[in-house]
């Protein structure tokens, strides 16, 4: 039997296939439609991540959109930045506590997207509190999308979604769909979907329902509060590592 050749392929021939090859590649990718993930908003709450902002202090007319406070009530302030080790990533966080609201108003509500954020409740032991997120189609006085609560009662906390902003006391009225550990970061995703006009929620990565509320038709604003109705105002959380995009980056479905 004779022995096998073998044929050296010049140079010039190998660096001709080489980018032979990554133009067929390139081809083949946009022929299958590859798409990339993209962020429609989102913010840490660093210094000069987003121009001059972030500076401790008032989060209000910061950041680009700024962010503002008066949401519900005229009696709302804006939360704070608080520069610390406490912040779930980096060195700062929005922190809420008494009657506080910070709010963001997108320029274009955005659809069928992922909205999830890192929170740490803070809330006092032996003593009821209160916090929660909501969404709105439109600007502030719009319809809302998604509300969910954060209901402390002095030694246990639970988590409760509900369609609108909860009257009376301020306490979350609505369905409970999971609990929450007090004093510790933890992560809340939502998967929003037009076409069937609600969303999906993840309490990190478990699933905690499906929620159609009226008139749900995409993210415009986004409100993160501890005001309630009844003065009690004693809620107290921090957020940090909002994302707004077309993929997750904490849950995992």
């Amino acid at each position: 039997m004779s022995a096998r050749r073998t044929v050296p392929i010049p140079s010039s021939a190998t660096g001709l296939t080489m980018t032979m090859t990554a133009a067929f590649a390139a081809v083949l990718l946009a022929a299958v439609g590859v798409v990339r993930a993209q962020t429609v908003y989102s913010c840490d709450f660093e210094p000069a991540s987003q121009g001059e902002a972030f500076q401790p202090g008032s989060v209000e007319g910061q950041g680009t959109p700024p962010w503002a406070g008066f949401f519900a009530s005229a009696y709302d302030i804006a939360g704070s930045l608080v520069d610390n080790d406490s912040a779930e990533e980096g060195s700062q966080c929005l922190h809420l506590s008494g009657y506080q609201t910070s709010h963001l108003t997108l320029p274009e509500a955005a659809t069928n997207q992922w909205f999830e954020f890192a929170y740490r409740p803070n809330f006092r032991e032996g003593m009821p509190g209160t916090a929660w997120v909501c969404t709105t189609r439109g600007d502030k006085a719009d319809a809302v999308g998604i509300w969910i609560g954060l209901q402390w009662d002095g030694e246990k906390g639970i988590v409760v979604a509900a369609s609108g902003i909860p009257a009376g006391d301020g306490t979350p009225a609505g369905t409970e769909i999971g609990t929450f550990t007090n004093d510790q970061w933890q992560t809340m995703s939502f998967q929003t979907d037009n076409f069937s006009g609600g969303y999906k929620m993840f309490l990190g990565d478990l699933p905690a329902g499906s929620f159609s509320p009226p008139g749900f038709t995409g993210i415009k604003t986004i409100v993160f509060s501890t005001a309630t109705q009844n003065w009690q105002q004693t809620g107290d959380w921090k957020i940090d590592g909002i994302h707004l995009g077309d993929a997750p980056v904490y849950a995992v479905p």
